[in-house]
């Protein structure tokens, strides 16, 4: 399957509001680049927008809502 390329930009942690060119083969993210387009960043990313990939497939990366208890613990919810 070839390496299919999706274009997107970072909102939530990035006061430049970096733009991306996200690289995906067989549905998963394989590369994140910057866009070379970007009239402030030219094509760079800084640590963090590199670092998505890695945020996306982390072993510590939370797959549900937790909801804190009084012992400091943490359970599923919905």
């Amino acid at each position: 399957m070839p390496v299919e390329n999706y274009y997107s930009a970072c909102a939530l942690n990035c006061p430049d509001l970096c733009a991306y060119i996200v690289h995906v083969e067989n549905g998963k993210i394989i590369r994140i680049e910057g866009n070379p387009n970007h009239p402030y960043t030219l094509g760079r990313c800084c640590p963090k927008g590199y670092a998505h990939v890695l945020r996306m497939y982390s072993d510590d990366r939370l797959l549900y809502p937790l909801r804190k208890q009084s012992d400091g613990s943490f359970k599923r919810f919905s």
